[in-house]
């Protein structure tokens, strides 16, 4: 216990002053970026805007008084240059995605991002978690053009190859295999849909409270929680990982569960998984040669590339893809490789 104490300090001491220094030197950064740019030479081809999932994690970063004192949107570190070489720079926010929706505070975070990429040449713009869904509900979705990417393309896609790399290496046959989708949303839809076209699944469950009908176009929609005892694969899918408590208990013994929630699924749920049901928990990644994280964001491992930053890689480098089928091609031919991780306990 003393020893992971320890450790996490360590780690919060140097992300602080990692990040105390960036902010430091960040107008003079600014500078040299914008020079690159009117030189025809621009540094970074997509912004990629994060935010914390929990306030844990903003002091994983700083003290909560700091965050009142720091612009509201700040760089806090850089995505490496893969083959493709085309490296990115990530923002954050310091607010909570609840804090995010009060409207004034959205409009500046959007104006500020635009005006950031107009000014560095970025062509691209990415939306971590829940974000670009807050602003489609705030009514300024119609703000969210190019160049930002919505991320359901690159979620999509990023869970389809984690499924299909998992299935693989834990020797499921997805033509066979039952897979259940926790949060049947937007993205859950589209995924639905990919896994039957790509991967060749004939049987998918959807389990949301928010589910009206009981079925459409093949797949079983269900607000009982009861039908998850039939699948081989779980995608978690629900806007906080902790929100899957309630169905847990439903689990099929040795069920594999894909994680792509925002904040994971906690360590407390991931030990119950595998202690009651011989579970496994694997994060919704892929990865990219030469691409890793500078440094490492909370909960991820350095070389993991979330959805929503697979999309602004694939539109900086192959452009805009008009629909799912198209940019599941282009993603394809950029050669990302799904990442067979657990979730991380953060240090």
């Amino acid at each position: 216990m003393i020893l992971q104490w320890v450790k996490k300090q360590m780690w919060f001491f140097g992300r602080f002053s990692f990040y105390l220094g960036i902010l430091a030197i960040w107008p003079i950064i600014l500078t040299i970026l914008i020079l690159m740019k009117k030189f025809g030479k621009p540094v970074f081809g997509y912004i990629f805007i994060v935010y914390p999932g929990s306030l844990d994690q903003v002091r994983g970063y700083m003290p909560i008084w700091f965050r009142h004192v720091i612009p509201i949107i700040s760089p806090i570190g850089v995505i490496s240059k893969g083959k493709n070489k085309i490296s990115g720079i990530v923002l954050t926010i310091p607010w909570l995605i609840e804090e995010i929706e009060e409207q004034n505070r959205l409009n500046r975070i959007i104006d500020k991002t635009l005006s950031t990429a107009e000014k560095i040449g970025a062509r691209a713009i990415a939306l971590a978690g829940r974000m670009p869904s807050v602003i489609a509900l705030n009514n300024t979705r119609n703000r969210l053009k190019n160049p930002f990417v919505f991320g359901e393309k690159g979620a999509v896609y990023t869970i389809l190859r984690s499924v299909i790399g998992s299935a693989n290496a834990a020797g499921i046959d997805l033509k066979s295999a039952v897979i259940g989708i926790i949060g049947f949303g937007f993205i859950g839809s589209r995924l639905a849909d990919s896994l039957y076209q790509e991967a060749g699944v004939k049987k998918i469950i959807a389990v949301d409270p928010r589910i009206r009908k009981e079925r459409k176009n093949g797949v079983i929609l269900t607000r009982d929680p009861a039908f998850l005892s039939d699948c081989d694969i779980i995608i978690a899918l629900t806007a906080r990982g902790e929100q899957i408590e309630t169905v847990v208990d439903y689990f099929k013994k040795g069920v594999l569960v894909i994680d792509d929630t925002h904040p994971q699924i906690p360590q407390r749920l991931i030990r119950r998984i595998k202690e009651l049901k011989r579970g496994t928990v694997v994060k919704a990644a892929l990865g990219l040669d030469g691409v890793s994280f500078i440094p490492r964001l909370p909960k991820w491992q350095r070389d993991w590339i979330p959805g929503c930053c697979v999309e602004a890689i694939t539109a900086s480098v192959c452009g805009f893809a008009a629909d799912q089928k198209k940019f599941n091609q282009a993603a394809a031919r950029i050669n990302f490789q799904p990442l067979i991780i657990d979730n991380m306990d953060d240090l």
